[in-house]
């Protein structure tokens, strides 16, 4: 009787623990960089600005909807203490812009063409949206 363990089946655990270690490692730091990416908001990305509004031609049959808009940069704000921007296409009070209350954009700039898509607000100042996918045109 011959009472040497099987060698075989602990150095498959030990793979199997290996990988399994490797995979979370490597989920981790995708979930990690996509939040990063996401925070500083970078790159924006390029689309084409084909079946897609002015933001002058943005109005109140709008409120509500999931809508695109498009235009040049004049002003930007991003928030001070939390991840935010206000984009403007015009120094005007109560013309549209465009907000998005998670994320800066340190890759825009003024004069930039930027196309969005979200959904259409009025407040007391006029209308905008909450961005939910922002692109730069082309």
């Amino acid at each position: 009787m011959n009472n040497q363990p099987r060698s075989g089946s602990s150095n498959r655990c030990g793979c199997y623990l290996v990988i399994l270690v490797l995979v979370a490692i490597g989920t981790f730091f995708t979930w990690a960089w996509t939040g990063v990416k996401s925070l500083l908001g970078f790159p924006t990305p390029t689309m084409y600005i084909s079946d897609c509004h002015r933001w002058q031609e943005i109005n109140y049959s709008m409120v509500g909807q999931y809508e695109c808009a498009y235009g040049t940069i004049v002003g930007m704000v991003n928030g001070a203490t939390t991840p935010s921007t206000e984009i403007y296409f015009s120094n005007d009070s109560g013309s549209f812009y465009l907000n998005d209350s998670d994320h800066y954009f340190p890759d825009l700039s003024m004069g930039d063409c930027v196309k969005a898509r979200g959904t259409i607000y009025r407040d007391n100042w006029g209308f905008y949206m909450e961005i939910s996918d922002l692109y730069e045109c082309k």
